[in-house]
């Protein structure tokens, strides 16, 4: 274990947390080599580095994360600052602007400028920062290199992680397909051949066993693109439309291999699995993003949105952050710098997370970070072993908005009457007409 320097002398950790905070921190483009050959103290609690340099910063964001929350001002009404000091120092604040600056003291500069109560004076900022470095070092030379290390979930299967509390709302089951996942309790096949959760629990390895998911548009309402042209059977999908069979829509969507459009809405149950209570104080998310499909467009907007969503990920910045919905449903700060979630064993609980894109096609890995007691645990929301997906509808401003699409469908909403159901229209000439999309 790392020691504690002479009295009065920094330690060679202390001085590690203050390196990585120089120049543009996290962001900077040489951050593997500065750990790797600069930081050995600090690698050490990191553990193995991807080579992947986002998911490096990912990884190092995180970490810093899961001890920053934990931060406490001498005076407890400026803790919530005082945290936002010291993400600012590591350049992981949510701002695209600070993520920008050279510089700690340029970042401190910015940070004067904030609006009302982010504003975090120059000299404050500045007097902080050794109680912000002494406060992770303390935190990590109590706990051990041993447990305290953060492990890419990618090569072990446990990884540790870190605290935080909220009341999110119940999980509200809407018309969509229920997804069991791998970390969910052990399931049976029903009569219809669909994976069920049993109550069977899960292996104690795991501190929170992620029951059920629901995997769901939400904007767009019915809305999904496939990845090549298909000719789709127009009187099956009036059969959905007609009967209101939501469930055996998404089904058939799976069988095609839709991706849901704009957002994905996942609704997940949770359940407390140890034997003491445990906090889910962070998420991050996984994703592989590239250009967004335009096979086939089936396109049926919906006439409203849901207004359960809990949690957000913006998935078009570099490094997703979970965030919170504002009053006008815009995606704003960070989710557990102000929440967690705590569960007792055996309590369930629902949350709800929106994946969204406006520019591409994503496949992603929720995952959240747990803190069990002893010691920091990572657990993955897959579906069936694999990432979910969303793509961006891409819809033009001149001409025909959906002549990328090789083929294009559309539902009696968006065709207009006398359509009752779905009819193909033709995406190289249809236009809208008075509301409406007519070829």
């Amino acid at each position: 274990m790392v020691k504690p320097g002479p009295k009065g002398e920094r330690s060679a950790l202390w001085e590690e947390l203050r390196k990585l905070a120089e120049d543009l921190g996290v962001e900077r483009p040489d951050l593997r080599q500065l750990i790797s050959k600069d930081l050995p103290e600090l690698q050490a609690y990191l553990g193995a580095l991807p080579a992947d340099r986002d998911r490096l910063r990912g990884k190092v964001t995180a970490f810093l994360e899961s001890h920053i929350a934990h931060l406490r001002s001498p005076r407890s009404e400026d803790t919530a600052n005082f945290q936002n000091a010291a993400r600012i120092s590591y350049n992981i604040y949510d701002n695209d602007i600070v993520k920008a600056i050279n510089g700690l003291d340029k970042r401190r500069s910015w940070a004067d400028k904030l609006p009302g109560k982010s504003r975090i004076a120059y000299d404050t900022h500045r007097n902080w920062w050794p109680s912000i470095v002494s406060q992770i070092e303390q935190r990590l030379l109590d706990i051990g290199e041993g447990t305290t290390a953060y492990e890419d979930p990618h090569q072990r299967s446990a990884s540790r992680r870190l605290p935080l509390l909220v009341t999110v709302a119940c999980l509200v089951v809407a018309a969509a397909v229920v997804i069991p996942l791998t970390l969910a309790a052990p399931h049976h096949k029903t009569q219809a051949g669909k994976s069920t959760p049993s109550s069977k629990p899960t292996s104690s390895i795991q501190p929170v066993a992620i029951e059920s998911v629901i995997s769901e548009e939400d904007d767009a309402g019915s809305s999904y693109v496939f990845l090549q042209k298909l000719q789709l059977n127009i009187a099956k999908l009036d059969s959905f439309y007609k009967g209101f069979s939501w469930v055996a829509y998404n089904n058939w969507v799976v069988d095609h291999s839709g991706v849901i459009a704009s957002e994905n809405t996942l609704s997940i149950l949770l359940r407390g699995n140890a034997a003491q209570p445990v906090v889910i104080v962070g998420m991050q998310v996984i994703k592989h993003c590239q250009a967004p499909l335009t096979g086939t467009l089936l396109w049926a907007p919906s006439e409203g949105a849901n207004n359960n969503i809990e949690i957000g990920f913006n998935l078009d910045t570099p490094f997703p952050i979970p965030q919170e919905f504002s009053v006008d449903g815009q995606l704003v700060g960070n989710y557990f710098a102000n929440h967690n979630i705590s569960l007792r064993p055996g309590e369930t609980q629902g949350i709800t997370i929106q994946m969204q894109t406006k520019h591409q096609y994503c496949q992603f890995t929720p995952q959240l970070l747990i803190d069990d007691g002893s010691k920091h645990v990572v657990e993955s929301i897959t579906n069936h072993g694999k990432p979910f997906g969303v793509t961006s509808v891409f819809e033009s401003l001149h001409g025909p908005p959906f002549a990328a699409y090789q083929a294009l469908y559309v539902d009696s909403i968006v065709a207009g009457p006398p359509t009752t159901g779905y009819v193909e229209e033709n995406p190289a000439t249809a236009k809208f007409h008075g509301g409406y999309l007519r070829s």
